[in-house]
């Protein structure tokens, strides 16, 4: 699983230098290496209490979100569950927009990505801290 942040207020890749009101897009890559299919999967996408995800559904916008095929996406306060089937030996892309509402020092927790029946297949990307001035 592969986690790339950008801004798109700066126009740069990455969350340093963020700046009260920047704009941010996050991008999920989850490849499956195997030759199976492999159903059931949940992404837990958790943001960090410094940003509001903007939620497509409630917002109209112009910016086109690109998103592979999924079940089910529930949107929450501080997070995102995107529950899907990953094709055998392909990769499945999710995208989301948070915009930098409260300024300081702030964890960035670890987003999970796990079979909601086996846990022997899981993936996840390490914690971090972003700062917003």
């Amino acid at each position: 699983m592969v986690l790339d942040y950008y801004n798109l207020t700066q126009k740069r890749a990455g969350l340093e230098n963020m700046q009260l009101g920047d704009d941010i897009k996050i991008v999920a890559r989850v490849i499956n290496q195997s030759a199976l299919e492999v159903p059931n999967m949940a992404l837990n996408l958790v943001m960090p209490s410094c940003f509001e995800l903007i939620n497509p559904r409630l917002y109209q916008t112009q910016d086109i979100i690109r998103q592979s095929s999924y079940i089910y996406q529930d949107y929450r306060d501080d997070r995102v569950y995107t529950f899907f089937t990953l094709p055998a030996g392909a990769s499945v892309t999710y995208e989301w927009k948070a915009k930098a509402s409260f300024t300081g020092d702030f964890y960035f927790p670890r987003t999970v990505c796990e079979n909601m029946y086996n846990g022997n297949i899981f993936a996840g990307t390490a914690s971090s801290r972003v700062r917003v001035k």
